[in-house]
């Protein structure tokens, strides 16, 4: 399928999901009005979309490790695909984020300029990629390096983003 093809597709899509409810017609419309206006439209609304996964990933996902994790779980399907085990329960994924919460109650994660990539998987999920900087500490030990991770994010209804795979690893230390 062409480049242009399935950026319309993708925001075709987007569009059905945030527009569940509405009448068939305006959603008819709607895409006649997305392909009437061409490929620069849909650029402008993939990358809208581009830009909300970005924040969504630095602010929610990096972010919770920062503050109250309590948050955290609502982040994440009821069950996930996480760190090569299939899905598992989602308050078992928690039960070892809290673990490391613990042993490291100081963290800072910070995402590298120009490593965050999104790839679309089906319909309603995309695969992310980035590479970030990371620090941890406890009272007796400081950690530092950079680390790799890929997500699988789906887009919900709603217009919010759930993850329903994590995978990662350190690629250096210092």
């Amino acid at each position: 399928m062409p480049q242009t093809m399935q950026i319309k597709r993708s925001v075709c899509d987007r569009l059905w999901s945030v527009a569940t409810g509405m009448a068939t017609t305006i959603i008819i419309a709607a895409l006649a009005v997305a392909q009437a206006l061409g490929p620069a439209a849909a650029q402008n609304q993939t990358s809208g979309l581009y830009d909300e996964l970005k924040e969504f990933v630095q602010l929610d996902y990096l972010g919770m490790g920062s503050e109250n994790h309590i948050t955290s779980p609502t982040l994440f399907a009821d069950r996930i695909d996480y760190y090569g085990k299939r899905q598992i329960r989602r308050d078992t994924m928690m039960r070892k984020r809290l673990a490391y919460y613990d042993k490291w109650p100081v963290r800072s994660y910070i995402m590298l300029a120009d490593t965050f990539r999104v790839a679309e998987r089906d319909a309603d999920a995309v695969d992310i990629t980035f590479t970030y900087r990371f620090e941890v500490a406890n009272e007796d030990r400081r950690v530092g390096g950079l680390g790799r991770t890929n997500l699988t994010v789906r887009l919900d209804d709603d217009g919010g983003f759930t993850i329903t795979r994590e995978t990662g690893k350190v690629i250096e230390r210092f």
